[in-house]
């Protein structure tokens, strides 16, 4: 483990947050080298000092925000694209076969039609503006 994988790893290893692979390296990485011991010390006080602050609570009027914000978030992610998306495959998942059918059927038509049709309208060429 590097130094600089150390620095990155100091507040887990405060919250006892580490696997016990990466606890083995970091511990054998402190026992080599003075200078992230030194670290690893200054975080412990600098964290003694911020437990010992009061932590203010939230109050009932940003609870009610937060949340009012949050249901709006998720009402436009329901009602923008990936909502509508989301609908589609749905239904489409629900779907009755005859349903089904009859819309690939229908896209199929479109489909046939267009290509039908597009001969056609190559013949006509450009139509000049007036």
């Amino acid at each position: 483990m590097s130094c600089d994988d150390l620095d990155k790893l100091i507040s887990l290893y405060l919250y006892e947050e580490l696997t016990a692979e990466e606890r083995a390296a970091f511990e054998g990485h402190l026992a080599a080298c003075e200078g992230c011991h030194a670290k690893l010390e200054e975080a412990r006080r600098l964290h003694g000092v911020l437990s010992n602050c009061p932590r203010p609570e939230p109050t009932p009027e940003l609870l009610v925000r937060c949340r009012q914000a949050l249901d709006e978030a998720l009402d436009r992610e329901q009602l923008g694209w990936r909502g509508l998306l989301r609908g589609w495959v749905w239904q489409f998942g629900t779907a009755p076969a005859p349903r089904l059918a009859a819309v690939v059927t229908l896209v199929l038509f479109g489909f046939g039609l267009g290509w039908t049709l597009r001969p056609r309208a190559r013949s006509l060429g450009p139509v000049a503006p007036r």
